[in-house]
């Protein structure tokens, strides 16, 4: 009787340390793919979500080309200080190097907008050349965040606007650095 009593204590003490084991490694993660959030103090807070409006220039017969996307507004309310650590999480709707799916952009503030440079290029009489993203994406590393999520970590960002997104679809999520 004693045994059958210690070895159902034993039972209950496992089954009572497995699911605080498990409540403690339960991390908040984003209910939709490719929504970005930043993560503060273990707790996921929104970012500015935008529509990526897409404009086009071309100069004299096509030389000259370029095409952006803009965004309404000189700065995000969202704001991080340069001393902040700053990370990110994100559901991936793909299964492939995060990598080569998100990307982390300045933005150029202009009047009243902030623009984000996406291809610029020139047409001449025996050719030409188009270079895409000529700003570039900037740094960042990814890891597994919980069950489905990754935690975007990025390098000390100098003060100003930025953009981080799916290098597909038509979003984008911005926040400002000070």
């Amino acid at each position: 009787m004693k045994r059958a009593l210690l070895l159902s204590a034993l039972g209950i003490l496992v089954t009572l340390s497995a699911s605080a084991q498990t409540a403690a490694l339960a991390v908040p993660e984003p209910e939709f793919a490719d929504v970005f959030y930043r993560l503060d103090a273990g707790k996921l807070v929104p970012l500015e979500r935008q529509s990526m409006n897409y404009k086009g220039h071309a100069g004299f017969m096509g030389h000259n080309m370029q095409s952006s996307s803009e965004f309404p507004g000189e700065k995000s309310p969202i704001r991080f200080t340069a001393a902040e650590h700053v990370q990110f999480i994100v559901k991936p709707s793909l299964d492939k190097d995060p990598e080569s799916i998100f990307y982390l952009r300045r933005l150029t503030p202009k009047k009243k907008l902030r623009e984000m440079l996406l291809m610029t290029g020139s047409v001449k009489v025996f050719g030409g050349s188009v270079q895409t993203n000529p700003t570039g994406s900037l740094p960042t590393q990814f890891s597994r965040y919980g069950g489905s999520s990754l935690l975007m970590t990025v390098a000390d960002l100098a003060p100003g606007e930025y953009a981080v997104g799916p290098i597909y679809g038509n979003v984008a999520f911005c926040f400002g650095v000070d």
